[in-house]
């Protein structure tokens, strides 16, 4: 679906714009029968009438046909297929909840992640505005702001890199939400160890982003 959101998006610019960059989009995945099933029922899936997915689920790779738009997919354990991924300049960061999926939602995993794009202009966009794991992106390195809300949700979360958090159209998390995380029941990411809690603690009181928040008031 964000995919799919992010192709029409271009295509719907591309037709009044002559000159764009082309998108080149990798989505990873260990498990197509949610993709499959969407194929066979496309009048309730809007997204799937359109050739890119059905490509995708027949060959793994997907381009228009003036070759603007490219879509690849690497299937198996997205740990692993992420260290041989073209550096992202954005991330759509959406696998099921940490109460379902919590390796994916680990500090672990957010490392990882931001040690392979820490030097690149890269922002990660989630629908998740849970306390802990915003926690754990700060603790990871990523400089994190609130996102827009969508449907029920207030607010969601963007991560940017040290070089992306120089763009200021996002509204980073102040000290003020510190002071809340402080005193939050959920300050943790799931699989964190209680030995590495104070560590942890220690991590995202010294992160650069509230100290700069500290020097501005």
């Amino acid at each position: 679906t964000n995919a799919m959101a992010a192709i029409q998006a271009y295509e719907t610019v591309a037709a009044t714009e002559s000159e764009l960059a082309p998108l080149r989009i990798v989505s990873f995945e260990n498990d197509l029968d949610s993709l499959r099933l969407a194929a066979k029922n496309p009048f309730y899936f809007a997204q799937m009438r359109h050739a890119a997915p059905h490509a995708i689920l027949k060959s793994g790779d997907w381009k228009n046909q003036s070759e603007t738009i490219t879509w690849r997919l690497l299937e198996g354990d997205c740990a692993e297929t992420m260290q041989r991924a073209p550096l992202p300049e954005l991330i759509f960061f959406d696998p099921f909840s940490y109460k379902t999926n919590p390796s994916l939602w680990s500090l672990a995993f957010f490392k990882s992640m931001y040690a392979l794009c820490q030097k690149e202009t890269t922002t990660l966009f989630t629908y998740s505005a849970s306390t802990g794991i915003r926690a754990a992106l700060l603790v990871a390195g990523f400089h994190v702001a609130l996102g827009c809300g969508v449907g029920p949700k207030e607010s969601t979360t963007v991560a940017l890199t040290q070089r992306a958090a120089l763009d200021k159209r996002y509204q980073l998390l102040s000290g003020e939400w510190l002071a809340r995380w402080e005193r939050s029941d959920s300050q943790f990411p799931p699989l964190l160890a209680d030995s590495e809690k104070a560590l942890f603690r220690d991590l995202l009181r010294a992160h650069p982003q509230f100290r700069s928040d500290h020097e501005r008031r």
